[in-house]
């Protein structure tokens, strides 16, 4: 009998020591994914944190390239929530950018400087401390901040501690006026994002106010005019659409030889985007003729599904629409498929550190264009597979310079400008091959320290 006491108190005793330790067991396990899911962030559209976990694992740090450590100013860091409060719209910023697209009801192809300042905070260069840094990130969020002034659009109106909109511009202003940092280098190594295409409207939002941010090295919109900077002699880089990506197709599964996916606009209101379209309306015709139908396939030209279309084919069309370039350049490039520049613009609105030759094709498009002209050119790429083979294959490798979802376009542009300050820190070689690295110089320039 004793036994039998003896045994009911050690189980029992037994039994809670276990759950105690499952218990315990499966709070630290919840505390870890809390804390991961809230340090990695989905920013596309059905992409989850473990996907995007995966991406940014890819991403090895004996790849990146930026070696000057860099602090992203406190007081714009829209994701620190200690001592500030960051909205857009009706939503936290933390909510805001877990929505997908559709819920957000705002492109993503203009999240570039959202993006950017994302892969900032994610990147191994970022300090803390200030006083540790040799460059500064003041991440503005101009898609947003234009967005709202110009067209009164409230879902993106942004704020920060109940500072809103565009009076978020003249506090950065003020801001940069204040610091110790940018009054040592009065910007020289400062970097700013104003990269909305709506920025180049400078009449309405009155650039020539924000005298301090002028004085720093920016990411801009390409297609506009001149750099905002340029008097101050500072350095100014062509920012890039976001695209989305399909999943690639190996190129001798590829079923179609070209794609276009687009709207054609035969009809709008006004004559000017009529006319700006009429390059895209002149490619799908022309494709309906005997003599490239004959030998050649389209899947799409026009209005239709981008996946699996544009990457089951081997070339994309890259006509202007509304501006010189599109997120189409992007999507094409990210699915695997090789694009077709159509106006020499396009080659100079984006980064000017690319190879493009190549990872594409260009065949000029236009008003003094003919039929026969067009289908000549196109037979020309058309017909040498080994060529388009070989640029497919450079694509491939080179992808991540296009992808906003990895830290690598953060890292080069971060990295040109260390370079341009610091000509000592270049590097002869990267993993992309079409990456154009600033030349090794004997510059009297010291490395940072």
């Amino acid at each position: 009998m004793k036994r039998r006491r003896k045994s009911k108190t050690i189980i029992p005793t037994f039994l809670a020591s276990l759950i105690i330790l499952y218990l315990g067991t499966l709070v630290f396990l919840l505390n870890t994914n809390t804390r991961q899911s809230l340090q990695i962030l989905p920013l596309n559209v059905n992409e989850t944190v473990a996907t995007d976990s995966i991406k940014l694992s890819h991403t090895q740090q004996n790849d990146l390239l930026l070696t000057t450590p860099f602090y992203i100013y406190e007081e714009l860091d829209w994701l620190d929530e200690t001592h500030h409060v960051t909205t857009v719209g009706n939503h936290t910023f933390r909510e805001w950018i877990e929505l997908s697209a559709e819920e957000r009801n705002f492109e993503m192809k203009h999240d570039d400087d959202l993006k950017f300042y994302v892969a900032a905070t994610r990147h191994p260069m970022r300090v803390e401390n200030p006083e540790d840094a040799k460059l500064f990130v003041v991440p503005m969020l101009t898609s947003y901040i234009a967005t709202n002034y110009l067209y009164k659009d409230e879902r993106v109106r942004i704020c920060r501690n109940n500072i809103c909109g565009r009076d978020l511009l003249f506090f950065a202003d003020e801001l940069l006026q204040n610091s110790t940092w940018f009054q040592k280098s009065q910007g020289k190594d400062h970097f700013v994002l104003v990269t909305s295409l709506l920025w180049q409207h400078h009449h309405k939002l009155e650039r020539w106010k924000y005298e301090h941010m002028e004085r720093c090295n920016i990411l801009q919109f390409g297609e506009g005019d001149d750099a905002w900077n340029k008097k101050h002699d500072r350095i100014s880089f062509n920012t890039f659409y976001v695209g989305s990506r399909c999943p690639s197709i190996p190129f001798q599964e590829k079923k179609f030889d070209i794609a276009m996916i687009a709207d054609l606009r035969f009809r709008f209101k006004d004559e000017g985007t009529t006319k700006r379209f009429q390059d895209r309306r002149n490619i799908c015709n022309w494709t309906k003729s005997s003599t490239f139908t004959s030998k050649y396939s389209m899947s799409i030209c026009g209005k239709g599904a981008q996946c699996p279309s544009l990457a089951n084919s081997r070339l994309g069309w890259h006509p202007r629409g509304d501006t010189i370039s599109a997120n189409r350049l992007f999507d094409t490039l990210l699915s695997g498929t090789i694009p077709i520049f159509t106006d020499e613009l396009q080659l100079r609105s984006h980064q000017n550190f690319i190879r493009w030759d190549m990872l594409s094709y260009f065949i000029q498009m236009g008003p003094n264009k003919t039929q026969d002209y067009f289908l000549e050119a196109l037979d020309a790429v058309l017909k040498n597979s080994t060529d388009m083979n070989e640029k497919t294959k450079n694509i491939i490798e080179n992808r991540d310079l296009f992808d906003w979802d990895t830290l690598v376009p953060f890292d080069v542009y971060m990295y040109m400008l260390q370079s341009h300050l610091w000509p000592h820190t270049r590097i002869s070689t990267s993993k992309y091959s079409a990456l154009i690295l600033p030349p090794i110089t004997t510059s009297s320039t010291t490395r940072p320290t």
